[in-house]
């Protein structure tokens, strides 16, 4: 035998004795079981033909070379380089385009993926693609749908994929970047020869420059002569250039992860047109803003209002205008109150002075009336028998302004949820014995810098997910420390178990003061198919959820 089995050699025969005959047949048994040996051996000139596989214990072959065929071993580099998927310029035509990738295929393989680079802008819908000389493919976009004139262009590079029917491809992604220095004040524009941001039109209210609305949604005094070609910049179209660096930001990051391809599977997109979330602990929504936050938003608007009297109606005081009042008969003390429909915690109170010109008094004479000592209590039962809590007292620390309406802010702590607060007033800055004692422009009460919980309603995903990459934009209005005073969570359990994850800030969105943020979360210790998240903040900060972008689970 040539070798035992386990790669070990025996010569055939015994040991020959010096001084003793030897016999030929043995010797020729041992040249010929060498010989055998030597013959079952690889050859260093490359004559062997290997039998069997090769285990290789661990070990590997140096000193490789690059592959040249589709049975040959690929080298490290070789593959590192990105030589065995690039198949560098497009040939042919516009719309019958050719590649060759080396070593050449020899036939389609579903899954297959490769690189080229465009030559020229496609011309018609449908192009075709030829690699190596294997046969037509048509192309189509990511989704597999067809796609019109344009769609391919001089000089992008594509990722190519062969579905088993149809070659797939989608456009790398270049970051857009911006010039060296910007103008304070003007807005970027696409300069499509150098492919990067510029220096574009000014923002103002002279002749050819942008002008945009005011903190009021009003135009800004612009001169009339000014008003040709006038450009306004509004809230939808901020917030539509704001998406669409959000957009650019979020392929950014992907494509640097290597995961290009998941930005066509966010889910749970949400730009809150809508009051959409299904949980909004501690937050208000704003409409006007598309926006959820804790900063102190007047909660009354709907609910139930009250008053020991009412020459005229308490609504009044509660119909966001200062130019209609709730007034009082002639009592000394008198109240207000406000009936939530499920219990709330309030710890800002606001009043507004107002005139409306009613009992035939002056302005001034009105505004000197509102309250400046008074007391705002708490109830869940709304006897106020002395089940009551105190939140605030203001013992005519200041005076109403007589010459124009103002508004006046009261902050106190309170993390109670209460159903019933009443406004008890005792006291005004003019004497009493007017026919109408108290007069009151506007009652606010609002919950500022509560802790906030923030939840969609969960979607349903492929099985299995490991990870998930969240993209959410928001408006820190305090100095806010990410992981610590918003805190961002994932499950795909339906939110029968949360997921801490990391969340690091990828820029502010312009001069919005909104910053995309992304949130990396651990799922592999859950299983199920329920995809959610929850925003929560912390430690009593103030800030803005303007929107989920979405949220990538990853397998």
């Amino acid at each position: 035998m040539a070798r035992n089995g386990s790669g070990s050699y025996s010569l055939p025969e015994a040991a020959f004795v010096y001084d003793t005959v030897i016999d030929e047949v043995a010797v020729n048994n041992n040249f010929s079981d060498i010989a055998s040996a030597l013959t079952g051996s690889i050859a260093a000139d490359g004559q062997t033909t290997i039998t069997a596989n090769l285990p290789m214990s661990g070990y590997r072959h140096t000193g490789v070379g690059n592959g040249s065929a589709r049975n040959h071993y690929a080298a490290i580099g070789q593959i590192q380089d990105g030589g065995l998927s690039n198949a560098g310029t497009a040939g042919g035509t516009a719309d019958a385009l050719t590649v060759s990738l080396t070593p050449a295929i020899t036939a389609y393989a579903t899954g297959m993926r490769f690189w080229f680079t465009a030559s020229a802008d496609n011309t018609g819908a449908d192009p075709t693609i030829n690699v190596n000389s294997v046969g037509v493919k048509t192309l189509k976009d990511s989704e597999g749908a067809s796609f019109a004139a344009g769609y391919i262009e001089n000089g992008a590079r594509y990722l190519a994929f062969y579905d088993g029917t149809d070659v797939l491809i989608q456009k790398e992604v270049v970051p857009i970047s911006g010039p060296a220095s910007t103008t304070e004040n003007n807005v970027p524009q696409w300069d499509s020869t150098t492919r990067q941001l510029k220096d574009g039109l000014t923002v103002g209210t002279s002749a050819g420059n942008l002008v945009q609305l005011n903190g009021s949604a009003e135009l800004p005094a612009v001169s009339g002569a000014n008003l040709t070609n006038l450009v306004v910049v509004d809230a939808t179209a901020r917030d539509m250039a704001a998406a669409a660096l959000a957009a650019q930001l979020i392929i950014s990051d992907l494509s640097a992860e290597g995961l290009v391809g998941e930005f066509a599977n966010l889910k749970l997109v949400d730009d809150f047109s809508s009051d959409s979330l299904a949980t909004s602990t501690g937050a208000a929504y704003s409409a006007a803003n598309d926006w959820y936050s804790n900063e102190g938003s007047d909660l009354t608007s709907g609910e139930t209002f009250s008053a020991s009297s009412a020459a005229q109606a308490v609504s009044r005081a509660f119909d966001d205008s200062q130019s209609t009042c709730w007034s009082s008969n002639s009592d000394n003390t008198a109240y207000v109150q406000v009936q939530f429909a499920s219990g709330v915690a309030i710890n800002k109170l606001t009043l507004k002075s107002g005139t409306d010109g009613f009992g035939g008094v002056t302005a001034s004479q009105q505004r000197e009336r509102h309250p400046n000592a008074f007391t705002l209590k708490a109830s869940n039962t709304g006897a106020f028998a002395g089940e009551e809590t105190t939140l605030y007292t203001e013992s005519a620390s200041f005076t109403w302004a007589t010459g124009a309406n103002e508004s006046r802010d009261f902050t106190f702590a309170n993390t109670t949820t209460y159903t019933y607060y009443r406004l008890d007033m005792t006291g005004k800055q003019v004497a009493f014995g007017d026919t109408y004692e108290y007069h009151l422009g506007e009652m606010e009460l609002a919950s500022e810098g509560q802790d906030m919980t923030l939840r969609p309603t969960a979607v349903t995903i492929t099985t299995g997910a490991q990870d998930t990459l969240g993209y959410f934009l928001y408006d820190p209005v305090d100095s806010v420390t990410l992981n610590t005073d918003l805190v961002a969570k994932s499950s795909i359990d339906g939110g029968s178990t949360w997921e801490t994850g990391t969340l690091t800030s990828l820029g502010q969105m312009g001069t919005t003061g909104i910053y995309l943020l992304k949130a990396e979360a651990d799922v592999s210790g859950q299983s199920g198919t329920s995809l959610s998240y929850s925003l929560e903040s912390a430690n009593s900060k103030t800030l803005r959820y303007a929107g989920c972008v979405g949220v990538v689970p990853l397998y």
